[in-house]
């Protein structure tokens, strides 16, 4: 079994709207996934996935954020974010 935060290592990527309705259901598939597993707690897939997406986006469209946290920063502190929320304590 992966661990939870092997699980959070998700790979993503700018998509356009062909694309985003399947990379939001594999992330989905994921975490639903993980929480069958018993990797992650309890929470709605569906909600967290846009949270995850929405971060991934804020980053990559925000040019304020981009001049004050490195990508790599901005990174590690977005997996131990949604290590705390998804990971089963």
């Amino acid at each position: 079994m992966a661990s939870c935060a092997d699980r959070l290592w998700f790979y993503y990527k700018i998509q356009d709207d062909e694309e985003a309705e399947p990379v939001m259901q594999e992330l989905v598939r994921i975490l639903r996934e993980g929480q069958a597993d018993g990797t992650f707690g309890e929470f709605r897939a569906e909600v967290m996935a846009n949270a995850i997406q929405g971060a991934i986006g804020e980053y990559m469209l925000n040019p304020a954020v981009i001049r004050h946290i490195g990508l790599a920063a901005y990174t590690e502190e977005l997996i131990r974010t949604f290590e705390k929320a998804v990971c089963r304590q």
